[in-house]
């Protein structure tokens, strides 16, 4: 995530990526996940936020 060195709360800013995938897959079994949550000072193509996923099709 895109953010100053002042700022430490990216957590509760990507909650909305967790919040999203419990909306389409639910809160427990294939919604079940991992995150992290890191600040930079710059990401490549001036985007706001990054984020990376990994899905295991059945």
């Amino acid at each position: 995530m895109n953010s100053t060195l002042e700022f430490n709360e990216q957590q509760r800013v990507i909650n909305g990526a967790s919040d999203l995938q419990h909306e389409i897959f639910g809160r427990e079994g294939d919604g079940f996940h991992a995150r992290s949550a890191l600040g930079f000072a710059q990401l490549p193509t001036g985007a706001a936020v990054e984020a990376e996923a990994i899905f295991e099709v059945k």
